[in-house]
This record gives structure tokens, C-alpha cells and sequence, in this order.
């Protein structure tokens, strides 16, 4: 009887064990969304509202909703300039005009502006240099031309704001600012910007402060903290991260990029953050950067290798990489699924 018991301990183990071996955690793959197709394939840019995940393709503006329904709004001039978006308006290129409309209905409610209403030699090799249309807050827009401005805008009726009507321009401040733009992003309360070898802070108000004297390749809010990814050469050994409280006041972070199993950050690298973590893409990878432990993993992109990434956003309990080649999509839950560390 014993050695029957230990015989059957011993078939269990082995099967148990088995299993333990054959088990391996389920990755789901990237969906590609069916409704970006032809030319609407090339996503150029895409941001969060609180209703919507708007993007910019070469010819369209376009929003996903809370039910997941797609719409592709006005046409814009076919190009490779970014739109700008905020929780109010977008702005985007068209015909050497700048169109300003509603993000409550972006087919409903469009003004357009004239350049040289702006800028009397504005020449749309201006816009083109940097790619950008500018970068949206509230109801501004900094805008970038031969000279740096901040517009501000306002509902025909802002009384009604299910039916707002073409916003209005009622403010236009040519900033102090004259130095070449290569990179700059719109926070809640102020601007970061970056020249090739300074970066500065600039008010609601149009006034600007250096802050940095260095070139910042990218800027983030994480864990309450604002960063600025910089460095006085684009090689991967000179790269720095700055952190401040409150974007005026500023201190060095990190250095020791090397501590990171030699990633490969540089200047192409854009941080994000998802569900409260951070991550970065560069080309077609995703990364997840743990700072506490100064380690990193890469996130698994098995069947959208080869899309070059252009952003990527958490919308609705989903996460949505945009590329030059489509929009994929995971849920929430799914994308934080990292790959298997190599063996030796």
C-alpha cells in the first residue's frame, strides 16, 4: 500500500511539474483599427480630450468617441505638419490659412485665418522647417513662424456651449522669443521650449524665462514632477533628465544613462505615460522605464514591428499607437506586457 501511495506522488509531481513547464502567459496581439484605411493610414499626431482621442492624418482631422465611433472631419491640405489640440479647439494647416475649429464638433464650427493677417511675410517654408503647427493650451495656440506668437480664441457664443460657434480670435501677442524652435509642448499653466542649445519657459501672458542652457528633446509630466529630456550633443552618452515642481525651478535628475543595460535613449526618443507609468517609443519600439530600479523593458510590439510610431495614447481603457502605417489598438489591461528578458 505504501508503494502504491508513493507511486502515485510521484506520477502527480510529474504532471504537475509538467504543466508548470508548458505554461506560458497568453500575449494578445495588437488590433489594427479597420476604419483608418488609403491615405487616412498615415497618422501624423493624435492627443486626448475628455470626449475624444482626436488625430491628424495627411488630409483629415479625425475623433474617436467614448462608443468608439469613428469620424473623419474637414479636409486639410495634404501635408506632413502636425495638427495642435486642446481640450477646446485644433488647429490645423490649410491653403497657407490657419483653421481653427471646435473640439466639441470639429465639422461644425471652423474659422480660418489668413498668415499674413499674423505675419506680413509669412512664407509657408516657415511652418515647414519645424513640422509643427504649434502646440495648443485652453483656448491658445502658440504658433510658430518666422517670429513665436501666442493666439488666444474665443466661442462666438460662449454662453452656449453645445452650440459654440467659429471660434474667434481676439488676441494676438508677438512673443520676445527669436531663436530656431526644435521642440516645444503646452502644459496646463505654461509652455516649454526648446531652441538647439537653450531651453526656456514661457506664461499664459506671452513672457518667457530661460530655464536651461541646453537643448531639450523632449518634455513630460510624471508623478506630479515636469522632466525635460536634454543634452548638448544628440548622442545617447550626453543625454540628461531634468526635473522641476513647478517648470520654473530646475535640477538634474539623472545622468547615468548607461545604469540602463545600455538602452539606447538619444534624441528620438518620446516619452508618455500610461497608467501611470512611463514609458518611451523610438522608431517601433515601446519601452517601460522603471527609474526606482533603474532598469527598463521592452513592451511587447510583436505584429506592429516596422511601423514607424508617431504617439501613442490611453483612451477609453485602451491604448492607442499611432504610426505611418495604421492605428493599432490594445485594452488597458493588455499593454503593459513586457518581453522576456534574454537568456544566456
Amino acid at each position: 500500500m505504501k508503494l502504491l501511495i508513493l507511486m502515485l506522488t510521484v506520477i502527480l509531481c510529474c504532471f504537475s511539474c509538467g504543466n508548470e513547464e508548458t505554461t506560458e502567459e497568453i500575449v494578445k496581439p495588437w488590433i489594427e483599427h479597420e476604419s483608418f484605411r488609403m491615405e487616412q493610414k498615415y497618422i501624423i499626431n493624435s492627443e486626448i480630450t475628455s470626449n475624444s482621442l482626436m488625430l491628424k492624418t495627411t488630409d483629415t482631422i479625425t475623433t474617436i468617441d467614448k462608443t468608439d465611433d469613428v469620424t473623419f472631419y474637414a479636409a486639410v491640405t495634404k501635408n506632413l505638419i502636425t495638427a495642435a489640440f486642446s481640450e477646446k479647439y485644433f488647429a490645423a494647416y490649410e491653403h497657407n490659412s490657419l483653421r481653427i475649429g471646435s473640439s466639441v464638433r470639429p465639422v461644425s464650427f471652423v474659422s480660418l485665418i489668413d498668415f499674413e493677417t499674423i505675419e506680413e511675410s509669412f512664407d509657408e517654408s516657415d511652418i515647414q522647417d519645424l513640422g509643427k503647427i504649434g502646440v495648443m493650451s485652453g483656448n491658445q495656440l502658440l504658433l510658430p513662424l518666422k517670429n513665436l506668437y501666442l493666439l488666444t480664441f474665443e466661442d462666438e457664443y460662449p454662453d452656449y456651449p453645445d452650440y459654440p460657434g467659429d471660434p474667434q480670435l481676439i488676441s494676438t501677442i508677438k512673443t520676445e522669443y527669436n531663436d530656431f524652435i526644435t521642440e516645444m509642448k503646452a502644459f496646463d499653466d505654461f509652455y516649454l521650449i526648446s531652441s538647439r542649445n537653450k531651453t526656456y519657459k514661457m506664461d499664459k501672458s506671452g513672457n518667457i524665462q530661460l530655464i536651461l542652457n541646453e537643448r531639450s528633446f523632449d518634455f513630460f509630466k510624471f508623478n506630479g514632477k515636469y522632466f525635460a529630456f536634454a543634452g548638448t550633443t544628440q548622442a545617447s552618452f550626453d543625454m540628461r533628465l531634468y526635473s522641476s515642481e513647478n517648470g520654473t525651478d530646475w535640477k538634474l535628475f539623472l545622468t547615468n544613462w548607461r545604469t540602463f543595460d545600455q538602452i539606447p535613449f538619444d534624441f528620438i526618443c518620446k516619452f508618455f505615460v500610461v497608467n501611470n507609468k512611463l514609458y518611451y517609443f523610438r522608431f517601433d519600439k515601446i519601452a517601460y522605464i522603471d527609474f526606482e530600479n533603474l532598469a527598463y523593458r521592452e513592451v511587447d510590439t510583436s505584429n506592429i514591428e516596422t511601423n514607424y510610431i508617431t504617439s501613442v495614447a490611453e483612451f477609453n481603457n485602451k491604448v492607442y499607437v499611432s504610426t505611418k502605417s495604421g492605428l493599432f489598438y490594445k485594452e488597458l489591461e493588455d499593454f503593459h506586457v513586457l518581453k522576456k528578458e534574454k537568456t544566456e
